[in-house]
């Protein structure tokens, strides 16, 4: 039986002090006035983003049992991130993790369980029914679809990919994972939905870490 899932929400603004070559490493906030929000890594962690992972490493002196955690999202950020972007992470309750970065005030590109994630204004994702239906409804700035698993749709000005979704959740795995990416940046439309894929099947790429008693996590059961 799988322990509760604990979730965080952080945001970060990318300095060039921060991007360095194939590693993208931030001070970031946490979203959420939940104490709960923040066990897994404090309230002040550092995002580091390398080898297809976000890595957090808790801030000293925080109550996080852990030294760092990882899990595998792709290289949005890491490739991808400009000195000004805005970043945000988050992980839900069903282990659902989302990517979101904005750069110029509007969505560049997110991916993951987005459906009750910060998109951004004129951007909605949402279940047209409830479960089991296996379908999500994506409207951006007036267009929309309604799609399934492993189809994808061009709405405005952004390439809306569905890798995955969930008929019925019982087990508390994540619900979805799909991207959305302006199109007219090919290669962050391609890791976007990459990093959908990479989300969707993290059975094969286990949540890893380490105790601050140097013991190492290996499944990702263990931590919940």
């Amino acid at each position: 039986m799988r322990s509760p899932v604990k979730s965080f929400h952080y945001v970060a603004t990318l300095g060039s002090s921060d991007i360095k070559p194939g590693e993208v490493s931030v001070l970031a906030d946490c979203l959420s006035d939940d104490p709960r929000d923040a066990e897994l890594a404090g309230s002040a962690p550092i995002l580091r983003f390398l080898d297809d992972r976000l890595v957090l490493l808790p801030a000293p002196g925080s109550k996080s049992e852990l030294k760092w955690c990882a899990f595998a999202v792709g290289d949005l950020v890491r490739c991808f991130g400009r000195p000004g972007d805005r970043v945000l992470v988050s992980r839900d309750t069903s282990d659902g993790l989302a990517v979101i970065v904005y750069r110029n005030g509007r969505l560049l590109a997110a991916a993951g369980a987005l459906i009750c994630a910060n998109t951004g204004p004129g951007i909605e994702m949402r279940r047209p029914q409830r479960p089991p239906d296996d379908r999500i409804q994506v409207e951006v700035f007036g267009q929309m679809a309604i799609m399934r698993s492993r189809e994808s749709a061009v709405l405005g000005n952004y390439d809306v990919y569905v890798d995955f979704i969930a008929e019925f959740n019982k087990y508390g795995y994540p619900s979805e994972s799909l991207s959305i990416a302006v199109r007219d940046e090919p290669t962050v439309v391609n890791a976007a939905r990459r990093a959908a894929v990479l989300m969707t099947a993290r059975s094969d790429d286990p949540l890893c870490g380490e105790r601050r008693d140097g013991t190492m996590i290996k499944r990702r059961f263990f931590i919940g």
